[in-house]
């Protein structure tokens, strides 16, 4: 009856064990994943623009262990982002494969905007998210994207250009 005791004693030890040794792992997990919040505040988002080069602005709270040093930036005409290439598992950053410039965008930035993409008329879709040299584009890792915010390019009015001209 001991050794039953005994065996039984030793396997609850054992499952205990790899309980918390799943739930330890399963923590390193996440927080390596979602360290750092995702920007907030987006713009454009919703919005009918006739620049066809708008400047991309985010606002990021992240403080102190959850300081940005970069952000990246990627646009699509795709609201899925399919073209975006995230996982690197050949070494490289994040990218859109062959469709750069075509129908995705990407970039990094040190600073919460952005404004180096130029678009034909059309409808977009946009997201940031925060990084820094230790869990940013080194790595492929980041925090957590932003909402995904759309955006429409439509060719300015005849009000709209005369404005521009007097201005």
């Amino acid at each position: 009856m001991k050794i039953i005791e005994y065996i039984l004693e030793k396997k609850m030890n054992y499952y205990k064990y790899m309980v918390g040794l799943i739930l330890s792992l399963m923590m390193s997990i996440l927080m390596a994943t979602d360290m750092l919040p995702a920007p907030s505040g987006v713009s454009p988002c919703g919005d009918t623009i006739t620049v066809i080069n708008p400047e991309f602005v985010w606002d990021y709270s992240g403080k102190d262990d959850n300081a940005a040093d970069t952000y990246r930036i990627r646009v699509s005409k795709d609201a899925g982002f399919s073209s975006f290439l995230e996982n690197n598992t050949d070494g490289s950053q994040s990218h859109c494969g062959d469709n750069e410039g075509v129908d995705c965008w990407t970039s990094v930035t040190s600073n919460p905007s952005y404004s180096g993409f130029s678009f034909e008329l059309g409808t977009y879709y946009w997201q940031a998210r925060a990084g820094t040299k230790t869990v940013g584009e080194i790595d492929g890792k980041g925090g957590g994207w932003s909402d995904v915010c759309d955006f429409t390019v439509e060719e300015a009015s005849e009000e709209e250009e005369e404005e521009e001209l007097t201005a």
